[in-house]
């Protein structure tokens, strides 16, 4: 019996988003059995929840248990209205640079009822892009620009031709560099590509 390991990511909507199977896909004898099946998980960044009762809920203050102070990990609510499938099964709290704070958050495709499902990288990706698109639908989760890293609203900018990021209409606008290259639109000006 052959495994392999799988793994794709890409950014969707601001949200980094990994697929994985960890332990290997079956590849003789099942070819749509696993061992251990895939998972999907998305990373959020709390500086891009503008709610701050649901960026607050996502890492709560320490509560006093008598001996020490513990933080509370289990994960609110809320997320099950992201619908991922089978619930949600993985909540994890992560520390960046400074003081930076961001979730994991994600389920797994190997459930008593998944049985005889045929689960691909795609149809996981399908399925973490639907759970981005539910966050949007529930909260202002704020876009990071690709030409100056400030934050601000998705509505608030666009993917320009010939870029592969999200850039703010306030940068479009101050910067001198993209104004040079770029229409109003956002379109390459002629001679540009």
């Amino acid at each position: 019996m052959t495994t392999t390991r799988k793994l794709t990511s890409e950014i969707h909507r601001g949200v980094f988003i990994e697929v994985a199977h960890p332990h290997g896909e079956v590849s003789e004898g099942f070819p749509h059995r696993s061992l251990y099946g895939w998972c999907g998980y998305l990373y959020l960044e709390l500086d891009q929840m503008a709610d701050a009762k649901l960026r607050q809920s996502l890492w709560p203050k320490p509560i006093p248990l008598g001996i020490g102070d513990r933080m509370v990990t289990h994960a609110p609510d809320w997320l099950d209205a992201l619908d991922f499938h089978g619930g949600l099964s993985y909540f994890g709290k992560r520390l960046g640079p400074g003081d930076e704070r961001g979730v994991k958050i994600g389920c797994d495709y190997r459930h008593l009822d998944d049985e005889d499902e045929a689960f691909s990288v795609d149809g996981v990706l399908h399925d973490m892009r639907r759970a981005v698109d539910r966050l949007h639908e529930r909260t202002t989760y704020l876009m990071r620009c690709g030409g100056d890293g400030r934050l601000a609203p998705e509505n608030e900018g666009t993917i320009p031709e010939a870029w592969d990021r999200w850039v703010s209409f306030a940068y479009m606008g101050e910067s001198e560099w993209f104004q040079k290259h770029h229409n109003a639109e956002g379109k390459l000006k002629a001679g540009m590509a």
